[in-house]
């Protein structure tokens, strides 16, 4: 409704200028009511654009008839740099021209006429003095006319016009206040979803926009109208480049050479600014890529809707995704501007940014609901990857520990969910203990099935002689490792101390700190045929065995030192838990398996 009051009462006083001149340039007789300016060019026409580009100082000048029923009329416009006369006097101004140049902000003004010359019915000469820096007017770039259009209303007026500009700015800091929101959105859903390309690109747009907003506001409270200008042709090339790169993203199709053309056209815009702004005579295809952003809008639009409409094939659920995004992608790309703009509760928000608001909206909604469904998805391959380390868990549990000749320690501690390392310590017939300690190449839950299948070929071994035992899980593991391999160490104790060892590319074991020499075989799976050999020794009453897998000595620091040989070997005469809390804490970077055989008699 106001913006309707406002527009019903523009429209008489635009309707009293009677004409307007326009003319570069700089003298202050110009301001004369009795100049003549039937040289100068019509104020309505288009800006020639190679004749001008380099000047600053404009004047226009106006033939103004004052209604019937205004009291006390008033001149007003938007503007950051003028002086303006009524009738040959100057009536008011705004910033300070060169030598002392500085730019006031960005807002409307009014300049009231003086009584003695406010006669209804009277026509009187309204002179504007304006200086703009050199390229910085992209009027006269893009078309538009060459006066700026002033209005003429009652000082009492002025409030409803001033709230007009008000409301647009109203729908800036909306605007903002909803962008930074969802920036929030987006920060507290989690660091690690900043490994997703979507995240990275989404956030990028919403920190892009939200300059942009920032720009624009700025030029209502600080005199950097240029800055605001060149911020915002420069933040409109990114953010539609943004738009394509998400869509495509978000549609699941591959970056094209010609969706990167259509990208660097976006930059195309910036060229008129930068051109004007090193001060050069501009060339005739110029203004042809220097038309505003409309052409750049339709384009890029044409370009989304491509990319949507020949997505791959997925499921109406999925392909809804992109078609909302392009929905919301139309209202930005095809808006024209404030020009198109709507109006509620006293703010004032134009197509472009309705458009931005949903397309931004959808990205985050779109985002939170991946989120939540890949939490889903983690949160069942959660519970699986726990069963699997409760089964993997009851198997290596399943192993016989101490009896009256041997005192036994076991610890696991897998890098993941679930590990590649194994040990099984079964009980002899004798009171003997065979122990079986080897690691899967890889990690995760393929290295964790491939341990139950090892756990099963032990359960149904046909021998118990190490070299024998390790012969048999060869062939059985053969063909089934998938360009893996499993290495191994078994040892068969006997209760009068004496150890049978034989070993398939594992790590040796520890006694009295220094390694068994054990001769070393292939390890299993890489061939069927492959015999193992084994050795014989001694262990006294108080010795301790240890078996250790690489995960111990490959644990590294935050500086990539190693836990290496030499520690392990020092406290490779220590506990079972003692030598793993050690490798852990030094940084554990794979699974960690210890096994400690200690002959008690």
């Amino acid at each position: 409704m106001k913006s309707l009051f406002l527009t019903l009462l523009t429209l008489p006083a635009l309707a009293q200028v009677q004409s307007v001149k326009f003319h570069y340039g700089d003298d202050l007789r110009w301001a004369d009511p009795n100049f003549d300016d039937s040289a100068w060019q019509d104020g309505n026409e288009t800006i020639d654009i190679h004749a001008h580009l380099n000047e600053t100082w404009q004047w226009a000048r106006y033939k103004v008839r004052l209604p019937e029923r205004f009291l006390d009329p008033v001149i007003g416009w938007n503007t950051a740099l003028c002086e303006v006369y009524a009738e040959g006097q100057l009536i008011g101004k705004n910033g300070h021209f060169p030598p002392a140049l500085r730019t006031d902000i960005l807002e409307y003004k009014t300049y009231p006429i003086p009584a003695g010359m406010a006669t209804p019915g009277k026509v009187i000469t309204v002179a504007i003095r304006l200086w703009r820096y050199p390229g910085a007017d992209l009027r006269r770039l893009v078309g538009f006319t060459f006066a700026p259009q002033i209005s003429l209303h009652n000082a009492g007026e002025t409030p409803i016009y001033w709230s007009n500009q008000r409301s647009i700015l109203r729908g800036r800091f909306w605007a903002l206040a909803i962008t930074l929101a969802l920036l929030l959105v987006l920060l507290t859903s989690g660091a690690a979803q900043f490994g997703n390309r979507e995240v990275r690109l989404l956030f990028a747009y919403l920190a892009l926009y939200a300059i942009h907003i920032i720009a624009f506001i700025a030029q209502y409270y600080f005199p950097v109208w240029i800055l605001s200008v060149a911020s915002n042709s420069l933040t409109y090339a990114f953010l539609y480049s943004l738009q394509l790169e998400i869509i495509v993203v978000f549609s699941g199709q591959r970056r094209s050479k010609w969706l990167r053309l259509v990208q660097a056209l976006n930059f195309m815009v910036l060229l008129p600014s930068f051109w004007a702004a090193l001060l050069l005579e501009a060339p005739v295809w110029l203004p042809v890529i220097g038309l505003g952003q409309t052409p750049y809008r339709i384009v890029n639009f044409i370009a989304a809707a491509g990319i949507v409409l020949f997505q791959p094939k997925k499921p109406w659920a999925e392909r809804a995704i992109p078609l909302a995004l392009l929905a919301a992608f139309f209202a930005v790309a095809v808006g024209l501007g404030s020009a198109n703009a709507v109006s509620f509760a006293g703010v004032t928000m134009n197509q472009n940014i309705v458009g931005n608001a949903a397309f931004m909206v959808v990205l985050v909604a779109v985002h939170l609901f991946r989120l939540k469904k890949s939490g889903e998805v983690a949160a069942r391959l959660q519970g699986q990857f726990n069963a699997a380390r409760n089964v993997q868990e009851m198997l290596l549990s399943g192993s016989g520990q101490n009896s009256a000749h041997f005192e036994i320690e076991t610890v696991y501690r897998p890098a993941d969910e679930v590990g590649g390392d194994f040990f099984r310590v079964i009980e002899m017939p004798d009171g003997g203990r065979l122990v079986i300690a080897g690691d899967v190449s890889g990690k995760g839950l393929r290295a964790a099935m491939l341990v139950n299948v090892i756990v099963g070929v032990l359960l149904n071994r046909k021998s118990d002689e190490p070299a024998a035992v390790l012969e048999e899980m060869n062939r059985s593991l053969h063909g089934q490792m998938d360009g893996g391999f499993v290495t191994c160490c078994c040892a068969l104790f006997h209760p009068d101390g004496s150890v049978q060892i034989a070993n398939a590319g594992n790590p040796p074991p520890y006694c009295k700190g220094v390694e068994i020499e054990v001769p070393t075989g292939l390890p299993l799976g890489l061939t069927s045929d492959f015999g193992y050999e084994s050795t014989t020794l001694q262990l006294q009453s108080g010795d301790r065995m240890v078996f250790l897998s690489d995960g111990v000595v490959e644990a590294a620091n935050s500086k990539g030192e190693l836990f290496g040989f030499e520690r392990t070997r020092s406290m490779s005469g220590k506990a079972a838990e003692a030598i793993s809390a050690a490798a852990q804490a030094w940084g554990q970077n794979d699974d960690i398996s210890v096994v400690a055989v200690r002959r008690m008699a």
